[in-house]
């Protein structure tokens, strides 16, 4: 894991209040999360390297992901859902204004 890549968990963590023992799990699962995602990637990747493959997701994309998986191991599933669909929302592209 990278240090901006930490931080941006820690202050997520915080920023939810994610207790000690969720933060753990889940960035446990983010790393199986990560993993499984280089294990089966598309024809078109398969000649990245797994460190290629890292580089290629982002942090901001991680952190959403680790938020969604902390929230709901905590048991918190409709603020998972909640920041999930929000956080996706907010990447949309939007139309151009008329």
């Amino acid at each position: 894991m990278t240090a901006s890549l930490d931080a941006a968990l820690t202050a997520t963590a915080t920023r939810l209040h994610v207790n000690p023992q969720v933060d753990k799990a889940a960035r446990h699962a983010l790393e199986v999360m990560i993993t499984t995602a280089y294990d089966n990637r598309p024809a078109a990747m398969r000649d990245m390297t797994r460190a290629e493959h890292r580089a290629r997701l982002s942090d901001t994309t991680l952190t959403a992901l680790y938020a969604h998986c902390a929230l709901s191991l905590g048991g918190h599933y409709g603020r998972a859902a909640a920041h999930l669909l929000h956080t996706l929302d907010s990447w949309a592209p939007r139309p151009a204004a008329a």
